[in-house]
């Protein structure tokens, strides 16, 4: 080993995740990769979550019989309102006429969404002449459907190229466990283009990027492909190394693209500095834009205009262990 593959190993092997300064020997999207079947599948969707992402406004005025707290209280409630119909919307204008039994049970994931807050503004007030004292309050909310409901919809074969159903990612290994220097391969697929970000987190609670990476920065994933890491573009191995212990990769996938965190190269991977408690709301700070309903679907059959900008979110993580 020369000095340069020798200093980038050293670097890396005390996340307990070792880069080994050789090229892997497939290259690009692997063509069959283990564990791709309806096994792995069902494993994989009991650690995935999908919500939509989006912003919204919300007003409400005193009138008579309402306090300022009261208003205030009343702004956020119909901004809250505001960003599941919007929601709502989004399925409806994404989903195609022709499949009528998945918009009904899309529609019905939907139906009832849990809406959670991932920031609120400081809201203003201000005066309607017809209504008097107004606040106006603006958030950003993820809206987050029935899981069950969403993982039946993608449950079967036919549902892994399907990018008429919402963004369902995949992530796994080619084997469960690995014993010290064993090699790890992840490989990684979406039902529709996507932007994604790969995380390992090894035994010690620290936490690695490893795709996006030094040598593959490109964030943006074509669907229905299954990606390997490391391929032959990442000129590394990973290798299982102390200290051992429960593992996850998790992957993170929107079809907007993702917003920041703070990385900093280690070989030819990222650390990552971002506490790990604030990793995937940092995510969820994708920048979002307008939207036009989907040839063929309800939306535009309707003749509805291009919508509020929402974005699908999802979250999926595959468990392994590494021992001596």
């Amino acid at each position: 080993m020369n000095d340069g593959v020798r200093a980038l190993a050293s670097a890396v092997v005390s996340f307990g995740l070792m880069l080994a300064g050789i090229p892997s020997a497939a290259a690009g999207p692997a063509a069959s990769a283990p564990e791709e079947g309806l096994l792995a599948l069902s494993r994989l969707r009991a650690g995935a979550s999908q919500s939509s992402l989006t912003e919204a406004d919300g007003t409400a005025c005193m009138g008579e019989d309402r306090s300022r707290k009261e208003t205030q209280d009343q702004a956020l409630a119909d901004a809250k309102r505001m960003a599941a119909e919007q929601v709502m919307s989004f399925v409806k204008g994404e989903t195609v006429v022709e499949n009528m039994a998945i918009q009904k049970d899309l529609v019905a994931s939907y139906t009832g969404a849990t809406v959670e807050l991932l920031s609120v503004s400081d809201g203003a007030w201000y005066r309607d002449p017809a209504t008097g004292d107004c606040f106006r309050i603006h958030i950003r909310a993820e809206v987050v459907p029935d899981q069950a409901g969403i993982a039946a919809l993608q449950a079967g074969e036919k549902a892994a190229d399907d990018s008429t159903r919402p963004l369902a990612l995949r992530v796994w290994t080619d084997k469960s466990s690995y014993r010290g220097g064993e090699p790890i391969k992840v490989y990684l697929r979406g039902n529709k283009p996507f932007f994604g970000r790969v995380v390992y987190r090894q035994a010690n609670g620290e936490l690695v990027q490893i795709l996006p990476n030094v040598y593959r920065r490109a964030a943006y994933f074509e669907g229905a492909v299954i990606y390997e890491i490391p391929s032959g573009e990442d000129h590394f191995t990973l290798q299982a190394s102390e200290p051992f212990g429960p593992e996850s990769i998790a992957v993170y996938g929107s079809t907007a693209e993702l917003g920041s965190i703070d990385l900093a190269a280690r070989g030819g991977i990222f650390s990552i500095g971002t506490a790990p408690s604030e990793v995937a709301a940092r995510t969820k700070g994708v920048k979002l834009v307008g939207w036009e309903p989907r040839a063929g679907a309800l939306g535009s059959a309707l003749g509805r205009d291009p919508g509020p900008a929402v974005a699908e979110f999802v979250e999926v993580r595959s468990n392994l262990e590494t021992r001596p």
